[in-house]
């Protein structure tokens, strides 16, 4: 990819932003010493194209997992299968994310944005070929979605680390909170028109579709700044353990990924089997869209919110009530009589997810140091890995003790494990969300 204009410079009346070098960090160097105050990340051109693409890819993740788990379905009528489907997913995407991170120091982001976003269009648009074909078989699903799992390994910690180098420091929380927003709000929108497009015109569209969404974040990206590698060292193996080593130094960090860990590999893997959940209702590919949608629905809420709280001098308190929140209204949704009790608690559940994610993950960007950020953001994209991977475990539990039994399992442990966390971790119960007061 050429190098375009940059795009981290704020409109101003009058011009149209001015041709200058791209920094690996938002400094006042390259977006103007004037830009001390909180404010908008809206004001940068950069971020505003990268809402346009990130939204877009975003889109073909959902529009993706709504088909691949309906079309899993289908074909064997398995909930352990399903769980099979996340492990094959998020297994390779855990190993190579954390990699990711130090490929994310070491490299262009940018273009390591471009390599997995061709990787994933090309994985989607195949499985599209063989629905349509009606050549797909089950080990055609789960070998393309490793290699799917490989890709998102190298893109969510490129992601993660990348939007944050397009506007300055002051704009950061504003980055952050939209960058989860944008992500939340397809969460609402694009299951619920997968479910319908899968049941009017079929699962090969839904899967066309998700190719062409990821084609645009790929189009984006020739209109987006580069970030240039930082990281000193180019052995990546001392490069990944010294990002552990610095998450280990920092008690604060290890207790909110923890806690983030728990909530996302033992509560969120019941949206894996879904399928097999609204089965239990006589629900199909519709009623899946509308239990996705509401989750997704809960999860935009929190990050609202977590927009207005996350500068709350109680931020672990607020944290860890969120996680309770999350998982007791799990349990509501385990033991649901209907659909019609069982769509507002999944939305309170990831109202709670959302709040408790991005109030973290909040406070994890605001003090990470930059030359270590895509390290430790590969560890804490690990999160949205176990969000998949957390299949395996409610479709197990589903598998030997029932859908409901199996459901229940997962968010009676998180609920331990955040009262645990509260009670042992000093750093947790004193998290400030005003970094400067730390």
């Amino acid at each position: 990819m050429s190098r375009p204009e940059s795009a981290g410079v704020p409109d101003s009346p009058g011009t149209t932003g001015a041709r200058q070098p791209v920094v690996a960090a938002p400094t006042a160097a390259a977006f103007g010493s004037d830009q001390e105050r909180p404010h908008s990340a809206f004001r940068y051109r950069g971020f505003r194209i990268w809402v346009i693409g990130s939204f877009s890819a975003m889109a073909g993740v959902r529009l993706n997992q709504v088909a691949l788990t309906v079309l899993v379905f289908d074909l064997t009528g398995s909930a352990l299968d399903l769980g099979l489907l996340a492990a094959a997913t998020a297994g390779p995407t855990i190993v190579v994310s954390v990699f990711g991170g130090v490929l994310a120091d070491l490299i262009d982001t940018r273009k390591l944005l471009a390599v997995s976003t061709v990787i994933v269009t090309s994985v989607l648009s195949l499985i599209a070929v063989l629905v349509v074909t009606d050549s797909i078989e089950i080990w055609h699903i789960f070998a393309l979605a490793a290699v799917n799992g490989v890709a998102m390994g190298l893109d969510e910690p490129a992601r993660e680390t990348y939007f944050t180098s397009l506007v300055p420091r002051a704009a950061l929380r504003s980055a952050i909170t939209n960058n989860g927003a944008l992500r939340a709000s397809n969460s609402v929108l694009m299951p619920t028109l997968g479910g319908v497009v899968i049941a009017a015109a079929g699962l090969s569209l839904a899967f066309f579709l998700a190719a062409g969404a990821w084609g645009v974040m790929l189009m984006t990206l020739f209109f987006l700044p580069s970030r240039h590698s930082i990281a000193r060292s180019r052995n990546p193996v001392a490069d990944l353990v010294a990002g552990i080593a610095y998450i280990g130094k920092r008690r604060m960090f290890v207790a909110v990924i923890t806690l983030q860990f728990a909530a996302t590999f033992l509560g969120s893997g019941w949206i894996q089997i879904l399928p097999a959940y609204v089965d239990l209702f006589g629900g199909g590919p519709r009623e899946v869209g509308y239990m996705f949608s509401a989750a997704g629905l809960g999860a935009l809420s929190g990050i609202i919110i977590s927009g207005r709280v996350n500068t709350s001098p109680r931020l672990g308190w607020i944290a860890v009530g969120a996680s309770l929140l999350f998982a007791t209204s799990l349990l509501i949704v385990a033991i649901a009589p209907a659909l019609a009790l069982a769509l507002p608690a999944a939305y309170a559940a990831h109202l709670g997810s959302g709040l408790l994610f991005m109030s973290t993950r909040t406070a994890i960007q605001l003090r990470v140091d930059e030359e270590v950020r895509g390290r430790v953001m590969g560890i804490v994209a690990i999160t949205n890995s176990l969000f998949v991977l957390g299949g395996l475990f409610t479709g197990s539990m589903a598998a030997i003790l029932g859908i409901r039994a199996g459901m229940l399992v997962g968010p009676l442990i998180v609920i331990t494990v955040g009262l645990l966390l509260l009670a042992t971790q000093s750093e947790l119960r004193n998290l400030d969300g005003r970094p400067e007061k730390t």
